[in-house]
Order: C-alpha cells, then sequence, then structure tokens
C-alpha cells in the first residue's frame, strides 16, 4: 500500500498553498473515480467454501476496499456465469427456478444461485476500488497512474472557491485530461492490457 503523502511532489507544486489534510480528500476522490471508471485495480479474491442452504456470502475484502464490479466467478473450479437482476424471476429468493450463477445487488456480498451443498470452493474475482477511508492506493496503482490521479485531484482542488489555486479554467483543462486518461486505460483494460488479476488477501481492522 502507498500512502497518500508519497503523492504530494506529483501534486503540491500545482496547487501552492494547499493544506495537506485537503490535497489527501481530494486524491482520495480521483482515486476512487479513477478505479471505477477504468477497472484498473482487478484481483481474484481468497477462495471460499459453500455452506449448505446459503445463496449470500460476503466478499472478503478490508475496510480500505470497495468493490466496483463482480467480473468472473468459478465454483469448484468451473466457470460460473455472471448475472444481474433482471435475469432472475421475480420469486428467486423465495426458491422459483433460477439459472445458475452469480450477482451482486450491494457490491458488498454476493449471491449464488441455486443454493449449493457444504464445501465447495468458490472464488470471485473483482475490481476494486480505494474505499473513503483508505490511507492509500495498491503500489501498483501508484507506480503506474500516480500522475493520473494526481490530475484528477488538481481538477478537484482547482475548483476550490477563494484559495491561492483557485482557477477554474485550469481545473476544467485538468478534469478533461482526467477524464481522457481514464477513457485510455479503461479501453486498455478491456483488451486485456492490464497487468494478470493477482491473489489478494483481506486484513480486517
Amino acid at each position: 500500500m502507498t500512502p497518500w503523502a508519497n503523492f504530494m511532489d506529483h501534486l503540491l507544486p500545482d496547487v501552492p498553498g494547499c493544506v495537506p489534510a485537503m490535497a489527501v480528500i481530494a486524491l482520495r476522490h480521483a482515486a476512487r473515480e479513477f478505479c471505477e471508471r477504468t477497472k484498473v485495480w482487478d484481483v481474484w479474491l481468497d477462495p471460499q467454501n459453500t455452506f449448505s442452504g446459503t445463496v449470500e456470502y460476503d466478499f472478503e475484502i478490508d475496510r480500505t476496499q470497495e468493490v466496483v464490479k463482480l467480473l468472473q466467478a468459478t465454483l469448484a473450479g468451473a466457470p460460473l456465469a455472471i448475472l444481474s437482476v433482471n435475469d432472475l424471476p421475480a420469486d428467486w429468493n423465495e426458491g422459483g427456478h433460477c439459472p445458475r450463477g452469480v450477482f451482486t445487488q450491494d457490491r458488498r456480498t454476493f449471491n449464488l444461485l441455486p443454493k449449493m451443498a457444504d464445501g465447495l470452493e468458490i472464488r470471485t474475482r473483482v475490481a476494486l476500488k480505494p474505499s473513503i477511508t483508505a490511507t492509500g492506493v495498491e503500489d501498483s496503482i501508484f507506480s503506474q497512474y500516480a500522475e493520473d490521479i494526481c490530475t484528477g485531484a488538481k481538477a478537484r482542488l482547482m475548483r476550490s472557491p477563494k484559495k491561492p489555486y483557485t482557477d477554474n479554467a485550469l481545473a476544467l483543462l485538468r478534469r478533461d485530461t482526467f477524464g481522457g486518461r481514464c477513457d485510455a486505460v479503461a479501453r486498455q483494460v478491456e483488451k486485456s492490457f492490464s497487468r494478470t488479476p493477482r491473489r489478494t488477501t483481506a486484513v480486517f481492522f
């Protein structure tokens, strides 16, 4: 994990007088938006075992992470379909006939349908973003995209009224640049240009 302080050399020279607390807030929002729009931070979570009669399972992530999208899943090594609520009958949670697969409604938990027996291994691959309380970003995100995230943070800070660094015209330019980079990286990720999804271990506080 790379702390927000490591971004400051990229950020503060362009926003003179910005206090670190404001800079951290802007960086956190920019990192969250960058990861959500690009899906560049994707991981295979630790495997879980199914429980008889259970359809709802937690995503095993820590409090510094949030799920953006459920990308892939396997059950006992076999691929599972990624479903949406629109794929399900109205009585799916009352024992109605359901397609086989997984879906998430709140991005904190996921549902496995139909109910399975005990002890089958289920694995999920997800796109992540830093949580609103995150103290930094994944090292690989910093190493590859620190400048992009700082561009988004600068755009946000420069829109702040009556600050030494207030500059609405430059904020708009930075915002356009940030949006363009988000779109470009998203296209790269979609073409599997991004790094191979890695396994992550959740840490709870």
